[in-house]
């Protein structure tokens, strides 16, 4: 019952999102959805700078606008395999998702955020393996009104190759 609960939301936002990818979308204010964009800290990832996100430049023209905002909505749900994090597992038990920046036998370097790295050193660690879960955070459309998706959408738009 506890995982039905935890469910129902996540389910509630994805048909939210694709009744609203497929309906006509009102015209958003690109402006706005600049400021949103940098307000959700989406640039922090998905800038020309970090590895961590993919290169949004284009993604209006690659991505059906339903498909867009389900990968919003539930980022773990399709992980490209450039962008599958992995998981580090240490002696001690301790566990780390990110991406492997270094590796060398003595010292591993762990991606795990915009700006967080983790050093690991070569016997330290008991295993890797994939992690199904994205680093992309879940939540990012909750709390803005229809005219706000709009607006970030809007701004999307504007990331032309």
């Amino acid at each position: 019952m506890k995982m039905v609960k935890l469910f129902l939301p996540m389910l509630g936002l994805l048909f939210a999102a694709s009744a609203m990818a497929q309906n006509a979308a009102p015209a958003g204010d690109a402006a706005r959805g600049r400021k949103l964009y940098e307000e959700r800290m989406c640039h922090r990832c998905h800038s020309a700078s970090t590895r961590i996100g993919p290169d949004l430049t284009g993604v209006t023209a690659r991505l059906a606008r339903a498909d867009l905002f389900i990968a919003i909505v539930d980022p773990s749900r399709d992980i490209s395999p450039a962008y599958l994090p992995k998981r580090f597992t240490t002696k001690s038990g301790a566990s780390y998702t990110g991406f492997l920046v270094y590796d060398a036998p003595t010292a591993r370097l762990v991606q795990t955020g915009p700006d967080t790295t983790v050093r690991l050193t070569g016997d330290e660690v008991v295993s890797v393996t994939d992690s199904r879960v994205s680093l992309m955070p879940t939540g990012l459309l909750n709390g803005l009104k229809d005219s706000e998706v709009a607006d970030f959408y809007a701004f999307l738009k504007t990331l032309k190759k």
